[in-house]
């Protein structure tokens, strides 16, 4: 009988030191073709319960492998002539324009997944990140037809779920276009079935925490947005989650916690106009409008047509939310 070697691209090399009650654990990946690392960690932590320890650096660890994989793969793909090119180098040169989260990037990346496409019809994943780019185009307010772009991104998303059902990406996908489309109960079901084939996956929880908080469960959403960025702080959308878990905490009433966590996400991506947004609000309902006022001067320098109308397109389902949002910008100054 002929046997065929599995030969593994990547290897998880890993040591374990005790010095004490301490245990410091050491992890790299490592390209099995040229011995380069591409990416390691360092956990110390406190050896009170072992079992706790193994079960929270194994959560971290595979949540933290996907992304560098998918880095270090995507540098590889963009080094390559397009002639050479097959539909997952195009997934991959694709991401790498998504990582921008800019209104001109989105639409390279847009070209480079509708040429996965083109390549490989049934590629699910492919056509899951294709759809994003709608999701993102209403998310980032980068289009006036919105209505379009969630039309396409939903027949997008559910064309890439019934090609893969145990694909976590295409039942998120459709979570966030149901979130934006306002059908939070479809959206709901999504990513809770993403979480459950994906109990790690950053995305699926990030997605859930500013659902739920849409919906009213600010204290939910809370946890399960600080459950995203414990399993990937560093994850390319993590600003983005960040905006979220603010504006959780202000419709929360931890104005000062809101006011923490925006400064987080600005600190990552400085030009995060929500976060301002938040963050101004967060400011006038603590009484320090001269902050306030110091940031909104810094939304107006950016968008000198900034009112209230920019909530006209979130996704509000509880009106209350909406109005306590508006109050906080009209303390600061913004008059209509």
């Amino acid at each position: 009988m002929n046997r065929k070697e599995l030969v593994p691209q990547y290897v998880l090399e890993g040591s374990v030191r005790k010095a004490g009650e301490r245990l410091r654990i050491s992890a790299q990946l490592v390209e099995t073709a040229t011995g380069n690392h591409i990416w390691a960690e360092r956990y110390d932590r406190d050896l009170t319960d072992v079992f706790d320890v193994h079960d929270e650096i194994t959560t971290r660890i595979v949540a933290a492998l996907e992304p560098a994989i998918m880095a270090f793969e995507t540098h590889a793909a963009l080094a390559k002539a397009p002639n050479s090119m097959q539909a997952w180098d195009h997934l991959l040169r694709g991401l790498w324009h998504i990582s921008h989260y800019h209104k001109d990037s989105n639409l390279e990346a847009r070209r480079e997944l509708e040429r996965a496409v083109e390549l490989d019809r049934h590629y699910a994943r492919a056509i899951a990140w294709l759809a994003s780019t709608y999701v993102y185009q209403v998310m980032f307010n980068w289009t006036d037809d919105k209505e379009g772009a969630l039309r396409t991104a939903h027949e997008l998303a559910v064309r890439a779920r019934s090609l893969d059902e145990q694909d976590p990406l295409g039942h998120t996908v459709v979570a966030a276009e149901s979130f934006w489309s306002r059908r939070f109960a479809q959206g709901r079901r999504a990513i809770e079935r993403a979480i459950e084939l994906d109990p790690n996956s950053f995305a699926g929880h990030y997605i859930l925490g500013g659902l739920l908080n849409y919906l009213g469960e600010s204290e939910a959403s809370v946890d399960a947005s600080e459950t995203a960025l414990q399993l990937s702080p560093n994850d390319p959308v993590a600003w983005h989650c960040l905006g979220s878990l603010a504006h959780a905490n202000y419709n929360l009433r931890r104005y000062e916690r809101a006011v923490e966590v925006a400064d987080r996400a600005l600190a990552i991506r400085h030009g995060y106009l929500f976060a301002r947004i938040v963050k101004t609000a967060a400011l006038a309902q603590l009484g320090r409008l001269d902050a306030a006022g110091q940031v909104l001067g810094e939304i107006r320098e950016r968008n000198p047509d900034f009112s209230s109308a920019v909530f006209d397109y979130y996704p509000f389902e509880i009106e209350a939310q909406r109005t306590h949002l508006v109050e906080g910008i009209r303390r600061a100054g913004v008059t209509d």
